[in-house]
């Protein structure tokens, strides 16, 4: 079986994109992560709260919604509902 991690990072490199990471997992305070060491912002916690961007992924641009108001707000009726978000928007994407 062949591993195409080396062709992808030296095509990047070539290109001029860095792979190093480094700077993703150095978040300021107010906007650390969830604690796990990765970049990505599924979570992200804000001073004291926490917000998770799934349910505003899937019931933003994954419903076509992309006015992030709009996704609150569809957030929040779906919720009130009694809704699993997550489910609700992947339904209907």
């Amino acid at each position: 079986m062949r591993n195409f991690r080396k062709n992808l990072l030296n095509a990047s490199s070539k290109q001029g994109r860095s792979t190093d990471m480094s700077c993703m997992l150095n978040l300021p305070a107010p906007l650390a992560s969830c604690g796990e060491p990765c970049p990505l912002s599924c979570k992200k916690i804000y001073h004291e709260h926490k917000k998770d961007y799934k349910p505003y992924e899937a019931l933003g641009p994954n419903s076509g919604i992309f006015d992030q108001r709009a996704a609150e707000k569809a957030v929040k009726e779906v919720e009130v509902m009694g809704f699993d978000a997550i489910a609700f928007g992947n339904m209907g994407s």
